[in-house]
């Protein structure tokens, strides 16, 4: 019969992964802007938060996140990437002039697209 007396073995449990620990900022929902987010391109989002990237930032191991939302995910996280979990710092981060003037192109083509769509009568002549 089993002894009463001794403990069970205790196993060293593993430590959690960080990802998705941390609440991203909030970026204007509720706005015309999440109107436009909704119908982004995939690879205008964040990785993290899924919002419209203004200042899109790229990681060592590829990902594309919005570095202001990278930068509090690194800072709550203590320097984990929120994403793999991976050590990460903003400045191994390298910013992607390129793809943000792709996003702000787009975005300036939705405006416009939905102002004619507000003013269905207004003509733009060439």
């Amino acid at each position: 019969p089993p002894m009463a007396s001794q403990p069970a073995p205790l196993l060293a449990a593993a430590p959690a992964a960080p990802v998705a620990l941390v609440a991203a900022p909030s970026r204007g929902r509720g706005t015309v802007l999440q109107e436009l987010v909704e119908q982004a391109p995939i690879e205008f989002r964040c990785s993290f938060d899924g919002q419209l990237m203004m200042d899109p930032v790229r990681t060592p191991l590829g990902h594309i996140f919005e570095r202001v939302g990278l930068a509090h995910a690194l800072e709550v996280m203590g320097g984990f990437c929120p994403v793999t979990g991976s050590p990460l710092s903003l400045e191994e981060c390298e910013r992607q002039p390129e793809l943000r003037k792709r996003i702000a192109q787009w975005v300036r083509a939705q405006m416009v697209d939905q102002q004619h769509r507000a003013r269905p009568g207004l003509r733009v002549s060439n």
